[in-house]
């Protein structure tokens, strides 16, 4: 699946392990205005060539009561990515792109006439949900039990990249649009920016998808 070649595997097993043992989930609920942050796994071991990962005992239940609104995501697809703009925003927008939401590519029809389904979100919440968000540092604890102020905590995270939307519209979106449209089983028609404030600032961005 990886096509890998070198002798770097082992150095990048590790390299991911360490990230996803410090990634945070979030589990929200915008509608009533409140979250859990959650760290989705335990112990994570490698030896022989095996990779072991052991799901966090709190989110034991998430995975067991597991039966609706969730994604199917195929590997050599996931694999192909090269870019993480690609990667993390064809899973989110995967997620929408299925009946009945999302009708089968039609064969007899071309491109253009697919159906689509558009995915709106604020740019603040696009930049989180592609990571591009520290959801560790201190100013997530000041929004308290209401929804996370992302527009905030992005002013607060010093290293963040690509604060600009011009500079993060060309270095993970259009690159990640380009990856997904080339190689996925989904494909961005088109991307729909709203202006707001003082200087037209992009707030909102949607993605039409086939």
């Amino acid at each position: 699946l990886m096509n890998r070649t070198d002798g770097d595997t082992y150095a990048d097993i590790r390299k991911a392990s360490i990230a996803m043992k410090q990634e945070l989930l979030i589990l929200e609920d915008k509608e009533n205005k409140s979250y859990i942050l959650k760290n989705m796994y335990g112990d994570i071991a490698y030896s022989n060539g095996l990779l072991y990962v052991e799901i966090e005992p709190s989110m034991e239940k998430y995975f067991k009561c597991l039966k609706d609104n969730f994604t199917k995501l195929k590997l050599p697809i996931l694999f192909s990515f090269k870019t993480n703009g690609g990667f993390q925003l064809y899973k989110i927008l995967k997620s929408y792109a299925y009946p009945p939401y999302l009708t089968a590519f039609d064969k007899n029809v071309a491109q253009d006439g697919q159906q689509t389904i558009s995915v709106t979100n604020s740019v603040a919440d696009w930049r989180m949900l592609l990571g591009y968000v520290d959801i560790k540092q201190n100013a997530l604890e000041e929004t308290g039990k209401r929804n996370p102020n992302w527009d905030k905590i992005i002013k607060a995270d010093k290293g963040a990249m690509y604060q600009r939307w011009q500079d993060f519209n060309t270095r993970v979106i259009k690159p990640g649009i380009e990856e997904i449209n080339a190689i996925s089983d989904i494909f961005v028609k088109d991307v729909i920016t709203e202006t707001s404030g003082r200087g037209g600032k992009v707030s909102r961005v949607t993605f039409v998808v086939q």
